[in-house]
């Protein structure tokens, strides 16, 4: 099949595909959480922009403080149910002035709220998978390379505060990493096929037009063409209206240690 993740859905379908690669054909992860760590430049400019005042600091404090002993959902929890339909209401009107109908947003806005209002379940397994940054403890850059699959895209919009960077640099790994099996094949070593058993995933990264993160329901029409040209179907929308294929950046230089710890994943796989 050709499995989509959004946001922490595309975190859930790289787990996915580690555990039943079989069953995948394509993997297709939209606005990707947990891509990358925090030697990524981009990264360490956001954090620094935002601890260079008094409220940016501040604010990283509190978040992650309250990170460590709750939740999103437990916070709106916390609320009335009137402040706690206001909040999420308000939120919809700021980040998808998208949607103009009424009805859709007063729907929306009553879904994100219940979902944060109900008992918990998952929620609660956000601190053993992710930092106090919002960083993975065990980031897809290392682990999408070793996925065996035939390939996988990342999808962007061009507003997006989850940083592309992440599909950017996943795709130069994965360049670099069959570059190198490309050579041990051809070089006809013995010891080439048990490192380079699983061939690495061909990897491309989309930007969507007049999207954010919430690309999904900023540009659906976008998303749902591009999704289906991603799978090999006829899509609909003129090509000039189109998300654009991100061209590859072989000039990038990557940290040091990605290309090992990426590795070191590979050859833990291999030993099982």
């Amino acid at each position: 099949m050709v499995l989509g993740g959004h946001s922490f859905g595309g975190y859930i379908g790289v787990a996915y595909c580690e555990r039943y690669p079989e069953r995948v054909e394509r993997l297709i992860m939209l606005s990707p959480l947990g891509v990358t760590d925090g030697q990524d430049p981009n990264v360490q400019r956001k954090t620094a922009m935002m601890q260079s005042s008094l409220r940016g600091k501040a604010f990283i404090g509190i978040f992650q403080t309250m990170f460590e002993w709750t939740t999103p959902g437990g916070v709106i929890r916390s609320f009335t149910t009137h402040r706690g339909n206001k909040m999420s209401r308000s939120y919809v009107e700021r980040r998808l002035p998208e949607i103009t109908d009424v009805d859709e947003s007063e729907t929306l806005a009553d879904l994100l709220y219940l979902n944060a209002a109900l008992p918990p379940s998952g929620e609660y397994f956000l601190q053993s998978l992710l930092t106090s940054s919002m960083l993975a403890k065990k980031p897809l850059l290392f682990r999408v390379p070793n996925l065996k699959v035939k390939a996988v895209t990342f999808m962007y919009g061009t507003s997006d505060w989850m940083d592309i960077s992440g599909g950017m640099y996943t795709q130069a790994l994965c360049h670099i990493l069959s570059l190198k099996e490309d050579g041990l094949s051809s070089s006809g070593s013995s010891s080439a096929s048990s490192s380079a058993s699983t061939s690495t995933p061909e990897v491309n990264v989309f930007l969507v037009p007049n999207a954010g993160h919430l690309l999904t329901l900023q540009n659906p029409e976008i998303v749902n063409a591009c999704m289906i040209g991603i799978a090999g179907g006829k899509v609909q929308v003129p090509e000039e209206e189109m998300a654009t294929l991100m061209e590859l950046n072989e000039t990038e230089e990557l940290h040091e240690s990605w290309l090992e710890q990426t590795l070191k994943i590979r050859e833990e796989s291999v030993n099982l």
